[in-house]
């Protein structure tokens, strides 16, 4: 983690000048790289405390460098207040040679999180929009256990109420040559449940068969009907209840969510006795709560986006005020995807006359492009990707631009005829070569950026730009045609590469090729 370790030095220094500790402070790449490798804050913190404007701090600083041990190697330079770091070919090297992309540093107080994602109803197939938060989750848990937390991760599966009866009433009504309830279920994947003793079942076991064909697998797939059996619905209104924020009022009961700071109170019990699904959902994040340990994580759809303070209101209710913090309870909203082909937009299912399921787009394009294209942008940004694009072999694709560059790698050993060398002698390095170089060892930096933001995307912007570096290198320095000795040292630098790319594609479940 070279930013961490850099960090390590900027305190050191601080030390050595002032006589003050202070935390790791922010390392940043500078916006123009001429000003150096990186760049640090640290004197805009010090300057209240020391009373000194964040100018001459950033000058003492940079200046008492030159006489501080253990920041060999790196160039401070004073500009704005700013402390720039330029950091010389050999500390660069020495710490390639040290560096592995596999081990990661990990969090100083990893937690006990349970991650839920996908949630769907057992009514039909799955979509691209449940693709999406499918990626998203899967890769958010590697990362979180990347960096040393223990993660639960959880589908909850719709099983119970309104929908789930007229589910099973069109089932059984295409079996008996009957006409389907109004408001019941037309599509053609109903007509292949009809020979199925549990028709929901069969379905929820089509939803797990789909998401392992893109490397989904849950820890448990907990199941809404045992909140009913069980009664922990009534024990969760119960509990609010107790806590007087309950009242009467036309018939039905409501929970006081304004006093948690929703915008209107919510419907816990109709007034013909029935649950609302939001008093279901309070018994499923009290139960929720009872096993997370330290956090519990959500990802929901678009189409939840307004459910989410009503929510944390009953957290805070059911759990308490720590309970409901962001350092808690969390939610992430996976915004839309549309679908192109040939840049216009797929509306229909060519095998379905309706809505195109997750398992036509992963027969089209494989798992491997709908994984990256999925994980590609921001949760909270809407997706376009065309599915022409995903299965083109060219570097109009990303994820054929990321897998070739560890796939041409690979070929270079294979020309060669040997095998990827485990160390190298420095020699001169040329801009291409150190800047590969520079961006390999912020690998393990940017996975704990990515955990700690809940943010995925992070990896494959990082994986792009690595292929781009490498790409960039093969076609500006030779390899096999130089002397051995830079030879050599370019096959290590790549060799690191081609690791750091790995490394990446496995947290993404996304596989790395030797050969394409």
């Amino acid at each position: 983690m070279i930013r961490v370790w850099i960090a390590a030095r900027i305190v050191d220094l601080v030390a050595a000048t002032y006589g003050v500790a202070i935390p790791y402070p922010a390392i940043d790449m500078p916006k123009n790289p001429e000003y150096g490798d990186f760049a640090t804050n640290v004197a805009f913190g010090l300057a209240q405390q020391l009373r000194k404007s964040p100018m001459a701090i950033a000058q003492e600083l940079c200046d008492t460098s030159k006489m501080v041990a253990g920041v060999e190697g790196i160039e401070f330079v004073p500009l704005n207040g700013f402390v720039n770091l330029k950091l010389n070919d050999a500390l660069i090297w020495r710490q390639l040679q040290s560096w592995n992309p596999t081990t990661v540093l990990p969090v100083a107080v990893p937690q006990r999180i349970l991650l839920e994602y996908v949630s769907a109803n057992p009514t039909g197939p799955l979509h691209i929009g449940h693709g999406r938060w499918a990626v998203i989750g899967s890769c958010l848990k590697d990362l979180l256990v990347q960096v040393g937390h223990q993660v639960h991760s959880e589908f909850y599966v719709n099983d119970a109420g309104n929908q789930i009866g007229l589910f099973r009433a069109s089932v059984a009504a295409i079996r008996d040559g009957e006409p389907v309830p109004e408001g019941g279920y037309l599509g053609a994947y109903v007509k292949d449940l009809v020979d199925a003793p549990n028709p929901v079942e069969a379905m929820r076991s089509a939803h797990e068969s789909t998401l392992a064909r893109i490397g989904v697998v849950f820890d448990q797939w907990f199941s809404e009907q045992t909140l009913h059996d069980r009664g922990a619905v009534a024990e969760a209104i119960s509990v609010l209840r107790d806590a007087e924020t309950v009242y009467q009022a036309d018939g039905a009961e409501w929970f006081r969510s304004t006093d948690f700071g929703d915008d209107k109170d919510r419907v816990l019990t109709k007034s013909d006795g029935a649950y609302t699904y939001f008093a279901v959902d309070c018994a499923y994040h009290a139960d929720k709560m009872a096993r997370a340990g330290d956090r519990m994580i959500n990802i929901w759809g678009a189409d939840h986006h307004g459910y989410v303070p009503r929510v944390r209101a009953m957290v805070q209710a059911l759990g308490g005020s720590e309970w409901a913090s962001a350092s808690r309870f969390n939610v992430i909203i996976g915004q839309l995807v549309t679908l192109l082909k040939n840049g216009e937009p797929i509306r229909m299912s060519k095998r379905t006359g309706e809505m195109v399921t997750l398992d036509e787009i992963v027969d089209e394009i494989g798992s491997d492009a709908t994984r990256f294209f999925l994980a590609m942008k921001s949760s909270d940004s809407s997706i376009e990707f065309d599915l022409e694009v995903a299965k083109k072999k060219s570097n109009e694709n990303p994820v054929f631009y990321v897998q070739y560059a560890h796939a041409r790698i690979c070929a270079i050993y294979r020309k060669l005829e040997i095998l990827a060398p485990t160390d190298a002698t420095h020699e001169i390095l040329n801009t291409a070569e150190r800047n590969l170089m520079m961006w390999c060892l912020q690998f393990q930096d940017e996975i704990h950026a990515a955990a700690e933001n809940l943010a995925p995307n992070r990896v494959v912007f990082f994986l792009i730009e690595l292929a781009r570096l490498v790409h960039g290198m093969y076609e500006s320095s030779p390899i096999l045609k130089t002397e051995p000795a830079l030879q050599r040292q370019r096959l290590y630098i790549l060799e690191k590469a081609r690791a750091c790319i790995e490394a990446g594609l496995q947290l993404l479940r996304i596989s790395a090729p030797i050969a394409m």
